[in-house]
């Protein structure tokens, strides 16, 4: 069977049983997949396009051929991720050491199943980046996709919940041996601000008021990205948004930061004392909302490094409240629709 790709045919072999498998080649590079060790699918492009080329014709092949993806135990794309010996730690490593795989995982094991929430953590990716990654870690085994209502979600298999060990001790030796190291490449006040509010919601959320307001401004992002320099935690009804659109609701506190140091500070690496004394963390005048902020967030003196590990065990289901601005816009676009 042939099929006619930018002048290029591709052709396809089918074998019965465990001696072959579903070939597909163009020249080049090749991407392997087994299916449950009884037939294989191979894909071969030319050596100057991108394996990502690969993947994206294993995928369409899979479709046309309505053969479930969770079917496949492996994934192999050799350009850039087999390394060609039975060595345990580079059959482990093909699968789960690929860019941003290990940061979904670890969404993931925090009880993240909706792509909305898994994206959340990791603000830098695509989404469409972040789609591919995940149905790479299906075909691979590490993770499944349930039917929920109209949609689905994600959720880790037996494999993919083995790695929890290894997702902590990386946590640990990155705190450890990285972190005190921060550069400006890493500084990302999205992130941080995520952050801050996971650390409350599985933390203690309950010690500030049952209702209250706290806006960040945040001194060294230029004023033309508004977006990033100001950011609103609303806690009500027992759960916290994060918004970065000014809704019209009441401060009740304000804090103006310089988003390195506060970075630091919230990981615990800098002193929030010293950070306050130097001008660089600034709080309004309401020292008692002050205290239980501190307390929730746990920014003890003197600083102590936060270890960002996952549970060890499959939390519940965690369901991260939209921002304010981004739900209104969606239910604007849908009444639009």
């Amino acid at each position: 069977m042939q099929h006619g790709t930018g002048g290029k045919g591709i052709a396809q072999r089918c074998y019965a049983g465990g001696k072959g498998g579903i070939g597909v080649g163009t020249g080049g590079g090749f991407v392997d997949l087994r299916l449950n060790g009884h037939c294989g699918l191979r894909a071969k492009v030319g050596v100057s396009k991108a394996a990502d080329t690969a993947r994206g014709t294993i995928h369409r092949i899979v479709q046309n051929l309505h053969l479930a993806p969770a079917a496949f135990s492996h994934i192999h794309a050799c350009m850039d991720m087999r390394y060609g010996i039975f060595c345990p730690v580079a059959k482990a490593a093909e699968v789960v050491a690929s860019r941003w795989t290990p940061l979904i995982l670890s969404e993931l094991m925090k009880g993240r199943e909706r792509f909305i929430d898994i994206q959340q953590g990791v603000p830098l990716m695509s989404r469409s980046l972040l789609s591919r990654r995940l149905k790479e870690m299906e075909i691979s085994n590490l993770i499944e996709r349930v039917p929920q209502g109209r949609s689905h979600v994600y959720r880790l298999t037996e494999a993919g919940n083995a790695l929890r060990a290894l997702i902590n001790q990386l946590a640990e030796w990155g705190s450890t041996y990285r972190l005190p190291y921060l550069d400006e490449q890493d500084r990302n006040v999205s992130y941080l601000m995520y952050s801050m509010r996971d650390f409350l919601l599985h933390g203690r959320l309950s010690e500030l008021p049952a209702k209250c307001v706290v806006h960040f401004e945040f001194t060294n992002v230029p004023r033309r990205d508004h977006k990033l320099r100001n950011w609103w935690l609303i806690k009500r009804d027992g759960d916290i948004d994060l918004c970065y659109t000014d809704m019209g609701f009441e401060v009740d506190l304000q804090i103006t930061a310089d988003l390195d140091v506060l970075t630091r500070v919230v990981i615990g690496t800098a002193s929030l004392q010293k950070a306050r004394i130097a001008g660089d963390v600034v709080f309004s005048e309401n020292p008692r909302l002050v205290n239980k902020l501190i307390n929730a967030l746990d920014l003890v003196e003197p600083p102590q490094m936060r270890l960002l590990r996952v549970p060890e065990q499959p939390p519940p289901p965690t369901i991260l409240p939209m921002p304010l601005n981004l739900r209104k816009s969606v239910k604007t676009t849908s009444r639009a629709a």
